[in-house]
């Protein structure tokens, strides 16, 4: 599989406000390619989305790891 396309499979599901549809594309590149930054970058700003939009106060805290690890990672990739 193409890492670049699973990315941009993720981020035109983000643009059209659909981070659950996004997540997996994103996990796909990043399984694909794990020094792939900007799909870390995409797949916390899904997490975070898909949080916000459940309202849920659950595991706030896994995700918001789940988000700063991935920022993170992007960080120390770029």
């Amino acid at each position: 599989g193409n890492a670049e396309a699973y990315y941009l499979l993720g981020a035109i599901n983000l643009r059209l406000k659909k981070p659950e549809e996004a997540l997996p594309h994103l996990e796909r590149a990043i399984a694909l390619n794990p020094r792939f930054a900007g799909a870390y970058l995409l797949r916390a700003h899904a997490v975070l989305n898909i949080h916000l939009k459940s309202g849920s106060g659950d595991s706030v805290s896994e995700k918001i790891e789940t988000a700063a690890a991935d920022i993170e990672a992007f960080i120390n990739l770029s």
